[in-house]
């Protein structure tokens, strides 16, 4: 038996700010009504002033877990969390399912209303407009709108308990839609992603709020120093700024941070124009992103110094996860490391209790540059409780590893199989000299051509990359690195070219395309959902990525419906925006990174189903699996780790993984 549920709530906590597992336990927090009901019947409803409703509600709901029957809801952790406050038995994730992850899995946006539109179903289920009023009115007790509960407004009240009604109706169209899609996978990685959140993130407080007050007050610092500069020119003010900095005799263009770095290197003129010069460092020292990054540790950290909630899963298209709070894959590095991090860290400590020097001591060590070596201390910050300490491991140079073994570009899989050096060995073929005998130069020129040109780049794709990391090439230097890469890697071309015509085929209707079958197969298959065309590309793991709505155009080409994020607006679909045209590179770059996300999601279902009496995960970043383990058990959780990940799954034989786990207390990769 399946149950569709649903709940509106009330509270001081800011949810946004805080996430779903803190909201949850915030002792003003309170459930207003819950909708529920089979997927296929009209939801019952329970209300906080009719208390005995709530009671048949509960037991009812255990009743269905416990008899083998499980809970649907969209973004079901928010659900469970405030649920299980109520009664802790509903915290088993084994009893959930969640649509919103359901929809990612498939290709679908993760917001309600997006998917029910998205999906072609009726407009009467797309979220009420009015939704958002009625929740201002009763759940957000910090809105100038709000009026208190049930009593104040009865029939503003009943109007929300239609509105959470009514999502389980669309809840349930949306699952009844998905569901032949469901499968064991996704149901593990549920309870993976639950286990990693109710473990949550350690961090080091004290660092982060002295941390936060000495960035606070050089930023403050830093506004007051320029309108002093430039006599009063608002710091944020990018029109100002032109014009004051023109004035001075060095016109500038913009100031993003890109832009300022870049200005800053130009020497000649910084010498020429001090005073801008000034203002350029401190325009930087404004526009660093660090003082939210702190702010999101310290809202989302809960009473026990850890962060939950800091994932969501399948929400690229490729199935990779996002960040959500203090979002882990998008940490500031800063420039310190080594003892000078060690240092920083002290001086952020002192800063909790003596601001002045704290910050005559952080001067000593970042030479002017504080608010950048502040910055480090956001990854510092993730520190193992007492007595454990963390175990990283990443998967080197994966989606380049994954592309060779697709093609079966046999010279690049000798090399995984060997020394691995594939960018040396890359700038060899490129230079026409022996490996031993590229020097640093030439090696940055094959890291940035094997990053660049794997999948269909060309010159201009090449020196956008390469300006990224400071190199710079001419057209001609560019177009003969191009030209040098393709003809070394025919496998490579051959894969974009036998990608595309598989996908062209299955576009036009031709069932079960296969089109690459080195190692393992990529299987294109035309579907339909509600109507709708859909395009299932199955991976070598068995998992299937998703294009919705394919259209071949005269010219032979084809494009998909695709949305710009998990909540990307129906008015912009509406007026024909989301179609992205399809190729043979860009294919080559979904199908590898899925399958890059697929030996992640085997390594990381693995340690977790077998080794979590050893060790329990407690972020993943990218390519990379961070587990906290007794202190004791960390050589032997590293070989476990690096057993794991270097051992391909079947459906991978033959794959090369290279990975070397490294032991730390703190977080520093």
């Amino acid at each position: 038996m399946l149950y569709v549920v649903d709940i509106e709530t009330t509270s001081a906590c800011d949810i946004a700010a805080c996430g779903a597992e803190k909201y949850a336990k915030d002792p003003t927090t309170k459930i207003l009504c819950i909708a529920y009901g089979t997927l296929y019947d009209d939801p019952k409803l329970a209300r906080c002033d009719d208390p005995e409703s709530m009671e048949t509600c509960f037991s009812e709901l255990i009743d269905v877990c416990r008899s083998g029957g499980r809970l649907i809801a969209h973004n079901a952790a928010f659900e469970r969390a405030c649920l299980s406050c109520y009664h802790p038995v509903l915290a088993n994730p084994a009893w959930w399912i969640d649509s919103a992850m359901l929809c990612g899995a498939c290709g679908r946006p993760h917001a309600l209303r997006e998917a029910c539109y998205s999906l072609g179903l009726p407009p009467e289920l797309e979220k009420d407009a009015r939704g958002k009023r009625l929740l201002n009115m009763f759940s957000i007790q910090s809105s100038k709108l709000y009026i208190g509960g049930p009593g104040a407004n009865p029939a503003a009240f009943d109007e929300l308990c239609e509105y959470c009604r009514q999502d389980v109706r669309a809840e349930a169209a949306v699952y009844r839609t998905l569901m032949r899609y469901h499968d064991d996978l996704l149901d593990r990685q549920w309870r993976m992603d639950c286990a990693i959140s109710d473990v949550g993130i350690p961090i080091d407080v004290d660092e982060i709020e002295g941390a936060k007050a000495l960035y606070e007050y050089l930023q403050a610092d830093a506004e007051c120093s320029a309108s002093e500069l430039t006599d009063g020119v608002p710091m944020r003010s990018t029109v100002g700024l032109r014009k004051w900095a023109a004035e001075q005799g060095w016109p500038l263009q913009s100031f993003a941070r890109a832009a300022v770095d870049e200005a800053l290197e130009n020497t000649q003129m910084c010498d020429a124009h001090p005073k801008v010069a000034e203002l350029l460092r401190l325009r930087k020292t404004v526009a660093g992103t660090a003082g939210k990054k702190f702010d999101a540790f310290l809202q989302r950290c809960m009473s026990d110094g850890r962060i939950r909630g800091s994932f969501m899963a399948r929400v690229a298209h490729t199935g990779r996860y996002a960040g959500r709070g203090i979002q882990p894959q998008n940490l500031p590095r800063g420039f310190v490391d080594g003892s000078l991090i060690d240092f920083t860290r002290r001086a952020a400590y002192r800063g909790k209790t003596d601001l002045k020097s704290a910050l005559e001591f952080l001067r000593l060590i970042a030479g002017g540059q504080e608010c950048d070596a502040l910055a480090s201390l956001c990854r510092d910050a993730i520190c193992a409780s007492p007595g454990k300490i963390f175990v990283v491991a990443d998967y080197s140079a994966v989606e380049a590893r994954v592309l060779a073994w697709l093609a079966r570009e046999r010279w690049v899989e000798d090399i995984f199989a060997g020394d691995g050096k594939i960018y040396e060995r890359t700038a060899a073929r490129m230079y026409k000299k022996a490996p031993e005998d590229i020097d640093k130069h030439e090696r940055m020129a094959g890291k940035i051509a094997t990053l660049a040109l794997g999948y269909g780049g060309g010159r201009m794709a090449l020196q956008r990359f390469a300006e990224a990391y400071g190199v710079r090439w001419t057209d001609d230097e560019a177009q003969a690195i191009v030209d040098t890469w393709r003809g070394s890697r025919p496998a490579t071309k051959l894969l974009w070219d036998v990608l595309n015509r598989g996908f062209m085929k299955a576009a036009c209707g031709v069932s079960n395309a296969v089109a690459v079958g080195a190692y393992g197969k990529v299987i294109f298959r035309p579907d339909t959902v509600n109507a709708r065309k859909v395009l299932r590309v199955e991976l070598p793991s068995g998992r299937d990525i998703f294009y919705w709505n394919p259209v071949v155009d005269t010219n032979g080409e084809v494009a998909v419906e695709t949305y710009g994020s998990a909540n990307s607006s129906i008015e912009a679909e509406a007026k024909g925006a989301g179609m992205t045209r399809v190729y043979g590179g860009l294919l080559t770059e979904n199908v590898t990174q899925a399958v890059a996300f697929d030996l992640l999601l085997n390594s990381m279902l693995t340690l977790h189903e077998k080794h979590s009496d050893k060790c329990r995960i407690v972020m993943h970043i990218h390519d990379e699996i961070i587990v906290e383990c007794p202190t004791m058990l960390a050589p032997t959780v590293a070989d476990i780790m690096k057993g794991i990940m270097e051992t391909p799954p079947k459906w991978a034989a033959g794959l090369k993984l290279s990975v070397e786990p490294e032991i730390m207390m703190r977080y520093k990769k």
